[in-house]
């Protein structure tokens, strides 16, 4: 038995070696990770190598995958969690086809995805010696710094640089910059140029700094005190970001203000309904309960009203799948959409009118902690 699993096992691999590496460069150019396709090629290579290497890990695992990744400000612990959900997938379709579905060949698999995962998760602190203070991981998506971070806030306070912030508000970004008035200890206070960006960041509950030429990556910081009369704010906790996806996109991403219903058909007249999440002139998110027949990059045709100004516009679009998350009870369905010019510009004047309205909430919400 034991010989036959190992044999199986070899044979998936061997059939799905590249389609692993066209899915992880696929991922890799739809969230606009700016690595050389060259480059994710030997990433994802090393990546599968790795992973099924039946040695000690600990002595096998090369440098290239956490270098080149450190090298171009990649989301590691992104792209290890989707690759490992896609590998997966992948082997248990795999061993439904080779009418294996004894649990023995699923553990096998389960057993080498923990073991690799506890080997990044356990050695990733010590392959990365790019700050001369401790440097900590967190979640996925940061790594702790803070000495370093105030470090170079004292200097830019010095230059008398500024800060510049990004918080998301209805999906609209909400940029400004802030100067550095007082830093002590841990806490630094910030005088922001435009309130908005302070409300914003209370609604959101985190503030975000953009990188520059003083900060090389996306810094997060908790929110110690708000002043609301005299534009200030005081930020501690800071933590470099190994990516900002909004600051990435190329078109804004709003939420619209009312329910609005989308409905999905695939190419086998399978059909889908749920509620626009947010909208883009290249995508959209669609919020259902219904999972089925729906997968990653599947095409599909998408249908759904638009209201602006009194008036209702009918969309009509091509478009693809691009990822399904698990959303609270529900699903949530990212998109590309492919729409034509007259959809398009519906869309695009749809945006406008929105963000004149987001804008306005915010201002309303400033009121009501001003007054």
């Amino acid at each position: 038995m034991e010989k036959e699993v190992k044999d199986l096992f070899e044979d998936f691999l061997d059939n799905f070696r590249r389609d692993f590496i066209e899915y992880f460069d696929l991922i890799c150019t739809r969230y606009e990770f700016d690595i050389d396709r060259n480059d994710t090629k030997m990433i994802a290579i090393s990546l599968l190598n790795n992973l099924f290497n039946e040695e000690d890990i600990s002595y096998t695992l090369p440098d290239d995958i956490i270098l080149e990744m450190k090298k171009h400000k990649t989301n590691l612990g992104f792209l290890i969690n989707r690759s490992i959900i896609y590998i997966y997938k992948k082997y248990v379709l795999f061993m439904k086809k080779q009418g294996k579905t004894d649990l023995v060949y699923i553990e096998n698999l389960l057993q080498r995805l923990n073991n690799f995962s506890n080997f990044i998760e356990n050695s990733i602190e010590d392959k990365i010696e790019e700050y001369n203070t401790k440097v900590g991981f967190g979640n996925q998506n940061q790594i702790y710094s803070s000495n370093n971070i105030l470090n170079t806030f004292r200097k830019m306070k010095n230059d008398g640089f500024k800060v510049r912030f990004m918080n998301l508000y209805q999906g609209m970004p909400i940029n400004n910059q802030g100067s550095i008035i007082k830093i002590d200890g841990d806490f630094v206070t910030f005088k922001l140029d435009n309130e908005l960006q302070k409300i914003a960041m209370k609604l959101e509950g985190k503030a975000y700094m953009i990188k520059d030429k003083y900060l090389d990556r996306y810094i997060k910081a908790d929110i110690s005190h708000i002043n609301f009369l005299d534009k200030t704010i005081v930020l501690n906790n800071f933590v470099y970001l190994l990516n900002l996806p909004a600051i990435q996109r190329k078109y804004i991403r709003i939420y619209p203000s009312i329910f609005v219903q989308v409905a999905l058909q695939d190419r086998k007249d399978c059909t889908l309904k749920g509620n626009l999440y947010d909208l883009s002139l290249e995508g959209l998110g669609v919020i259902s309960k219904d999972n089925e027949g729906f997968y990653t990059g599947v095409p599909v045709d998408i249908k759904f009203k638009l209201i602006l100004r009194g008036n209702e516009f009918d969309i009509h679009t091509k478009g693809e799948i691009l990822n399904i998350i698990e959303y609270m009870d529900s699903y949530r369905y990212c998109l590309k959409i492919i729409p034509n010019k007259k959809n398009s510009k519906e869309i695009e004047d749809y945006i406008r009118a929105r963000e004149v309205e987001i804008i306005e909430e915010l201002k309303e919400e400033l009121n009501s902690y001003i007054f």
